[in-house]
């Protein structure tokens, strides 16, 4: 996990990075992920994500799918490309999902989802 600022007694917070275009969906995941266990780092777009995974060490990396300009499929290539350590931890949060190739093993959470399922999802992607 990063080594985010956290106090002696807490064990450092998994920074998760969270794309999506829609700032409604990007804030409801905030709320539910933000907290003693989680820190969440959120961008609108792939090429922001990029920008942020260039200055920001990031544990876990939950993408949409269907962006504007660029899809989630072009932001995991780029991971696999130039994070390959953050393919086993990157997954798909989306209602839009075409049919990916055999290689891509990134888990898909359909939306809408339920807070139970967001969780247990960032749950296993720390834990690998």
């Amino acid at each position: 996990m990063t080594s985010a600022a956290a106090p002696d007694d807490v064990t450092p917070r998994a920074r998760i990075l969270v794309v999506d275009d829609e700032p409604q969906i990007l804030g409801l995941i905030e709320r539910i992920l933000r907290g003693p266990r989680y820190e969440v780092v959120a961008a609108g777009s792939v090429d922001d994500a990029l920008a942020r995974l260039a200055d920001t060490p990031v544990d876990v990396i939950l993408s949409d799918f269907a962006m504007p300009n660029r899809n989630g499929w072009q932001l995991y290539q780029a991971v696999l490309a130039d994070h390959p350590h953050l393919a086993p931890r990157f997954a798909f949060v989306t209602a839009v999902m075409p049919e990916l190739p055999a290689h891509a093993r990134a888990p898909v959470l359909t939306k809408p989802f339920n807070r139970e399922g967001l969780l247990a999802l960032v749950a296993e992607l720390v834990a690998r």
